[in-house]
């Protein structure tokens, strides 16, 4: 596909948008967009099922509801784009530059983000149920409430990020950076956090039932009476502190 007819096709997608007449959503699915320009862009509710964005320059990009499932995204930038409540299921955004993106509501499940660059990037109340992050850069980035169960985070950099609230049942963790996280009420239960690093972490209200702890640094880490620990854990063997709320 040429750049001249990408052009006419968000032209009309824009005229749908605002209900104009000879408005035409734009449906690219299984598209060609290798390294496309769309550099802002507005593909707000657009079809883009299993399109080939691979290299694409989607930065600052209106992708709001996009239907990007499936879609081929590997080291595409996508640098403060709009992501909200798009559909990303099974989407390849290994690589793939996302820092300062908004991806608050959207579907991630079973999605290979392997090495993406998140810093910064929100993902309050994402999906990413079976999601690959291994490698992935999550520095200061917002989890607030999102759905990691079964995810896959081992090796992933996790510094300062918000997980309040955070669904991390069964996902594995092994080798990721959690230093200074909040864990804040984060359900960790049966999670793997062989050789994590949550040093100075907040695990104040946290369910850690069944997680292998085994080779974790735990120092400075903050807890508090509601947070479970696995049977026989020894929080104070660990160095970590406990805080009273009034």
């Amino acid at each position: 596909m040429t750049q001249e007819e990408l052009n006419e096709i968000l032209t009309k997608h824009e005229m749908w948008l605002e209900e104009k007449e000879g408005g035409e959503r734009a449906d690219l699915c299984k598209a060609d967009l290798t390294g496309a320009d769309l550099r802002e862009a507005n593909l707000t509710r657009a079809k883009l099922w299993r399109a080939e964005l691979t290299g694409a320059d989607l930065r600052r990009a209106e992708l709001h509801g996009a239907d990007l499932s499936e879609a081929i995204l590997c080291r595409a930038l996508l640098y403060k784009a709009n992501l909200v409540e798009a559909d990303l299921t099974g989407a390849d955004l290994s690589k793939a530059n996302l820092s300062g993106a908004d991806l608050s509501g959207a579907d991630l499940t079973l999605a290979d983000l392997s090495e993406a660059n998140l810093i910064m990037t929100d993902l309050t109340g994402a999906k990413l149920s079976k999601a690959n992050l291994c490698g992935a850069d999550l520095r200061g980035a917002d989890l607030d409430r999102a759905n990691l169960m079964w995810a896959n985070l081992s090796w992933a950099d996790l510094t300062k990020a918000n997980l309040w609230m955070v669904d991390l049942r069964e996902a594995g963790l092994g080798g990721a950076l959690l230093y200074r996280a909040n864990l804040c009420f984060a359900n960790l239960s049966r999670a793997d956090l062989r050789e994590v690093d949550l040093t100075r972490a907040n695990l104040s209200g946290a369910d850690l039932t069944e997680a292998d702890l085994t080779g974790t640094n735990l120092a400075l880490a903050t807890y508090d009476s509601d947070t479970i620990f696995p049977k026989g854990f020894d929080p104070e063997q660990h160095k970590m502190r406990k805080v009273d709320h009034e």
